[in-house]
């Protein structure tokens, strides 16, 4: 049977979703004054506190004429706060892990490196009975400091504490203390004791020496630049000429994005992330190469432990490499094991040559099958040597192993092409008649 009221009534709806009144054609007929205080006395009279019905009651004179429940007070949930946070006032790097490549920040002592916000506070909230909901405490920002960072006095500013590159690693704010040199001019001399970053390039004829590691902005230009104990990160290129190469030697690791015309020297790893063109690349470590094989080395010369360069999966099958010209030579050549546990550098002789593949000599003992090489030889009439990646496809006979290309550029190809031709005759179109080498 449903409800009947005759009179003034305040409720909370049945679902708890609202606080409602009923109002009768008599209550309507009151003046707008009169009828919220009508309200706001039975609500207080309900326990429901009047103080937030204020607003709302000033709405009753425009409900429809029906009679009924209408609603006046509805929860609000508390508005939450704004968490304080920081902003950065320098480049510094958000640095996942370890990170060769620039650009680096470098800093001076009292730099300021970030700013620190307070929060916000939120708001309160009330419930049915017009009750406050208080907000949640406001958070302020938090940025774990590392070494040689600090808070100024009022707290406002995270402040570099001495000279060097700034760094954020695992959300921790640090400043790695070096000297800091910027506006090199040309025949620059520099010694330091410790390390050093470079704002900008070092220009021709300079020379940089330093104990530490030494971090570069920019280029290096036709200069001579050495670390004794430490590192060399260069952010761009590493460029000489045919009058002066360009000299970077690091005790350590060196990393640079290019180089043209330049030795560059590493006791541990050496890594280039473009390419390196008519450059010696000298490392005890490994050479780290980014691109494609004969993109990332052009007319360079290698002396280093091993190779890392991405190498596809893909091997030809065996029987597709002999359908290809084969021709018989002897053609100079360097060869290298890219592996786990890899071999130097080794001077090989190629001793047949076909648009899949070498045939050439080795010494020591070959790896499994399907091992990576690098190769690097020298066509006749050709001044620059071709480099291709390669694996080893069987073992010929001692001291000689196959191996099949796997990177080869369209112009290299062309040109062995050629050379078999030449050295067997044959005309282009023509097909060959293959030798028929049991061990083939």
């Amino acid at each position: 049977m449903a409800e009947t009221v005759t009179t003034l009534a305040v409720r909370i709806a049945p679902d708890d979703s609202c606080v409602e009144v009923y109002l009768t054609p008599a209550l309507r007929a009151l003046d707008a004054t009169a009828l919220i205080d009508r309200v706001a006395g039975a609500c207080t009279a309900a326990g429901i506190s009047s103080e937030q019905l204020t607003q709302r009651l000033t709405t009753l004179q425009h409900l429809p004429p029906d009679n009924g429940w209408f609603a006046v007070l509805r929860p609000a949930a508390p508005y939450p706060p704004q968490r304080g946070r920081i902003t950065l006032l320098a480049p510094i790097p958000n640095q996942r892990g370890e990170t060769l490549g620039g650009p680096y920040c470098a800093v001076r002592a009292r730099q300021r490196l970030a700013q620190v916000h307070p929060p916000t506070p939120g708001a309160a909230g009330y419930d049915l009975y017009g009750r406050p909901i208080p907000p949640p405490p406001p958070q302020p920002a938090r940025l774990p400091l590392g070494p040689n960072v600090s808070l100024d006095h009022a707290g406002t500013f995270i402040l570099a504490r001495c000279d060097g590159i700034a760094s954020m690693s695992g959300l921790q704010l640090s400043v790695h203390p070096l000297e800091v040199c910027e506006g090199l001019q040309a025949r620059t001399q520099i010694s330091s004791e410790d390390g050093l970053v470079v704002v900008g390039d070092i220009p021709r004829s300079s020379t940089i020496r330093a104990v530490n590691d030494i971090y570069v902005n920019g280029h290096i230009r036709e200069a001579d630049v050495a670390s004794t104990e430490g590192s060399v990160f260069v952010a761009k290129t590493i460029t000489g000429s045919s009058a002066i190469r360009a000299r970077v030697r690091a005790h350590e690791r060196l990393a640079c994005e290019a180089a043209y015309s330049a030795e560059l020297s590493a006791g541990s790893d050496l890594h280039v992330r473009t390419m390196a063109e008519q450059c010696t690349l000298i490392t005890r470590g490994c050479v780290h190469l980014y691109q494609p094989l004969d993109q990332a080395l052009v007319d360079t010369r290698l002396s280093t432990g091993t190779l890392q360069v991405p190498l596809p999966d893909e091997v030809p099958a065996s029987n597709e490499q002999r359908r290809h010209l084969r021709a018989s030579c002897q053609l100079s050549g360097h060869l290298g094991f890219i592996g786990r546990t890899p071999g130097q550098m080794q001077v090989t002789t190629v001793l047949d040559v076909s648009i899949s593949g070498v045939r050439c000599s080795y010494s020591g003992v070959p790896p499994a099958v399907g091992s990576p090489f690098y190769l690097s030889f020298r066509l006749p009439g050709r001044d620059a040597p071709i480099h291709t990646a390669a694996r080893l496809t069987r073992v010929a006979g001692r001291g000689v192993i196959g191996l099949c290309f796997v990177q080869l550029r369209d112009d290299d190809r062309e040109e062995i092409a050629a050379l078999c031709r030449r050295v067997l005759g044959r005309t282009p179109g023509v097909p060959p008649k293959l030798k028929n080498r049991r061990n083939d």
